[in-house]
């Protein structure tokens, strides 16, 4: 869902976020998106006044999702950790930055004409990571979960691929195979040619189911000298009228229940995954 016309122009940026938490919580519950308490994220490039480099940290270790997204670099299709992300476009860059989106239930339908045996492999389990940036040093750094999962007759779907990249960094994880690498691929060529560009325009709000809608970006490029640098507000939201996940979707949602308050990161000092004022 898109909505349209929230005048940022009119306010200051620690007002937009004002209004855009008010929003927020009028829908549903905002959690946690890392270990360290973050609960509105500002999803812009941070290389460029920083030291931080869209590149990995070691020399052959995965760029994780959050640097990736803290870049002008693109994105891939991904789900986020939450029932419903929410991004208010602020200001855009000054070229890309586009939006795109994807139907998971459409990509699950293509991949069953096509190949349904990778589509088996996509309903079985696959190693993630849990990343350092994201959860802290978690003491079970991986996990396995499906990517496809159907419960009361409806589709859910958890995927990142550079989580699952990053888990075949751990020796104790399995080494996936090349079919389950060819199932991958596959989901990523469906989601390109079924694919929605729906470029933001300041003021825009996007809420995006993350069970039933794969979402990613182009690269992009800012120009401080006329103030075109993208910032989008986002948040996660846990949602009060939320389904039910199939069973073994708590080992990452935390719950699998209708309506439970889950996703997100849970926070190393109160074991909760929402903020929690002192």
């Amino acid at each position: 869902m898109r909505l349209r016309g929230l005048p940022v122009e009119r306010y200051s940026d620690d007002e937009v976020r004002q209004i855009f938490w008010g929003l927020g919580r009028h829908i549903g519950t905002a959690v946690c998106q890392n270990a360290r308490g973050e609960i509105m994220g500002e999803v812009r490039d941070e290389t460029r006044r920083s030291e931080k480099t869209y590149a990995p940290i070691e020399p052959g270790k995965i760029v994780s999702s959050r640097a990736r997204a803290r870049s002008t670099g693109p994105l891939r299709w991904h789900t986020d950790r939450c029932d419903v992300i929410a991004l208010l476009c602020v200001r855009n860059a000054k070229a890309g930055g586009i939006s795109k989106l994807t139907s998971i239930v459409t990509i699950y339908n293509e991949m069953l004409r096509r190949r349904p045996d990778l589509l088996e492999l996509l309903c079985q389990d696959y190693w993630r990571a849990r990343p350092a940036d994201e959860d802290g040093p978690a003491a079970a750094r991986a996990f396995a979960l499906p990517v496809f999962g159907v419960q009361d007759g409806k589709l859910t779907c958890q995927y990142s691929r550079t989580y699952v990249e990053q888990a075949q960094e751990f020796p104790e994880v399995p080494h996936i195979t090349a079919a389950q690498n060819e199932a991958l691929d596959l989901l990523a060529e469906v989601a390109e040619e079924v694919c929605l560009y729906s470029p933001f325009v300041p003021g825009d709000i996007q809420f995006l189911n993350n069970h039933t809608i794969f979402h990613g970006r182009t690269a992009y490029e800012d120009d401080s000298a006329s103030y075109q640098e993208r910032l989008l507000f986002r948040l996660w939201l846990s949602m009060p009228n939320s389904r039910r996940l199939p069973s073994g979707f708590e080992t990452f949602w935390g719950s699998p229940e209708p309506g439970a308050l889950r996703g997100g990161v849970v926070q190393p000092d109160t074991a909760q995954r929402v903020a929690v004022a002192a």
